[in-house]
C-alpha cells in the first residue's frame, strides 16, 4: 500500500509539473502558491481513479517481477523498480490504445511518459526495502 500511495504522489506532482510547465510555456504566470494549490488539487483529484490504476499495475508488475526472480538472480530493488516502471508505462500505454486518449495529460510528451515510468520504478524500489523477502 505504501509503494502505491508512494507511486501515486510521485506521479500527480509528475503530471502537475509538465501542466504547469506547458501552461508556462503558453506565457502563464503562475505563482508557488498557486503551484501548490494546483499540486493539491491534482492529487486530489487524480486520487481515486489513477490510484486503483497504479494498484492494479503495481500489482500485476510486482507478480511478474518476482516470478522472473526465480530466473534472473537480480537485487530485489532492481527486479520490483524495473517491474514498476514497466508496470506504470503499460498501463499509460493500454489506457491510450483503448481509449484512444490520453487520459493523464502529462503522458502525452515522451518525458512526461518516461517520468511517470521513474514514478512506478520509485514505488518497485520502495516496495521491494520495505517488503520481506519470500524464502522457499
Amino acid at each position: 500500500m505504501v509503494a502505491v500511495l508512494a507511486t501515486l504522489v510521485v506521479a500527480s506532482l509528475v503530471h502537475t509539473h509538465f501542466t504547469l510547465q506547458g501552461l508556462r510555456a503558453l506565457g502563464a504566470a503562475i505563482s508557488p502558491a498557486d503551484a501548490w494549490a494546483t499540486a493539491k488539487g491534482d492529487l486530489a483529484g487524480l486520487g481515486p481513479a489513477f490510484g486503483a490504476v497504479i494498484a492494479l499495475a503495481l500489482l500485476i508488475g510486482f507478480l511478474v517481477a518476482g516470478l522472473a526472480r526465480r530466473y534472473v538472480k537480480w537485487p530485489r530493488p532492481i527486479a520490483f523498480g524495473l517491474g514498476g516502471g514497466a508496470a506504470l508505462l503499460t498501463a499509460l500505454w493500454l489506457m491510450h490504445w483503448s481509449f484512444e486518449i490520453t487520459p493523464i495529460g502529462s503522458a502525452r510528451s515522451w518525458a512526461g511518459f518516461l517520468s511517470l515510468g521513474v514514478a512506478g520504478a520509485l514505488g518497485g524500489v520502495l516496495f521491494a526495502l520495505l517488503s520481506r523477502p519470500r524464502t522457499a
